[in-house]
């Protein structure tokens, strides 16, 4: 895969399939923005934030998250 600097996640409700099925591809991401659906798929939210634990979380008002990977600071 070429390195991709930046990936947007808008995928209602299908965050908890991609770490499932592509979670290396996720954590070689240096920067991942997340509008994660808690709503529709229950602790979904707390499930990225512990596979990205390596990561600065910033979290927005609702569902926006970005994780950085902190060399990339």
């Amino acid at each position: 895969m070429a390195n991709i600097g930046l990936k947007k996640l808008y995928i209602e409700g299908g965050e908890t399939d991609l770490l499932a099925h592509d979670a290396a591809s996720l954590q070689a991401i240096d920067v991942v923005f997340a509008e994660l659906r808690a709503r529709i798929v229950t602790g979904c939210s707390e499930m990225f934030v512990a596979f990205l634990h390596d990561r600065i979380v910033v979290k927005d008002d609702g569902e926006k998250y970005l994780f950085i990977k902190r060399q990339h600071l």
